[in-house]
């Protein structure tokens, strides 16, 4: 990922004073060592405004809010940041903001992946044998249930491709959690997807690698 700053927040260049060529070298030696010091500490200010948000991902609990609960939140927080004054670092708002949207795309690029398959309904609620997994056939059902039930109010009339009014509760993303042994409905942003996101947040201009 390349980081190009924002023009306007770039300070005016300060001219350059010409130095003797004995210290010349040195000079440029120590400028070199002083830029490969910053751009560490940069690195690591990142790596923590990246771990912040996924610590908070997991203290406010969010795999297990309902979509309509994230929503609320988001406009909740919206509002608060408004009234912070303007500041570059990552504030808590800020934080628990990208926590909540982060928690949003996870859904809606993994488990949603299950209302997109043109499998029946009915399919989901044939009878099992044994066990599947850790799970009994009695649990199994009982996820199976709540993720029909789920594909049933994303095919209902109205709601289109899965339009914005589709909020669906908790326990159905439990239930994909739980029968999706191999991870095939499992989508988690990239350290780097979130630090553009903040980069762009100051005004930033990304290139992302393909």
């Amino acid at each position: 990922m390349t980081v190009f700053s924002n023009p306007a927040n770039i300070r005016p260049r300060i001219p350059s004073l010409r130095l003797p060529a004995v210290g010349l070298d040195r000079t440029i030696s120590r400028a070199r060592s002083l830029g490969a010091r910053l751009s560490l500490l940069a690195r690591d200010r990142e790596e923590v405004a990246v771990q912040r948000i996924r610590l908070l991902q997991s203290q406010m609990g969010l795999d297990g809010w309902a979509d309509l609960e994230l929503k609320a939140a988001i406009q909740r927080e919206k509002a608060a940041i408004a009234n912070e004054p303007p500041r570059h670092d990552l504030s808590h708002c800020t934080a628990k903001v990208f926590a909540i949207v982060n928690e949003s795309i996870s859904r809606r690029l993994g488990a949603w992946r299950v209302l997109e398959e043109k499998s029946e309904v009915a399919k989901l609620l044939q009878p099992c044998e044994g066990t599947v997994g850790d799970l009994s056939c009695e649990e199994t059902l009982s996820y199976r249930e709540t993720v029909a039930e789920g594909m049933e109010r994303a095919r209902a009339p109205g709601q289109g491709r899965f339009g914005p009014d589709l909020l669906l509760p908790a326990n159905f993303y439990h239930a994909v959690r739980r029968l999706d042994g191999s991870g095939q409905y499992r989508f988690l942003p990239t350290d780097q997807q979130l630090l553009a996101g903040l980069h762009l947040l100051s005004n930033n201009v990304i290139e992302m690698q393909a």
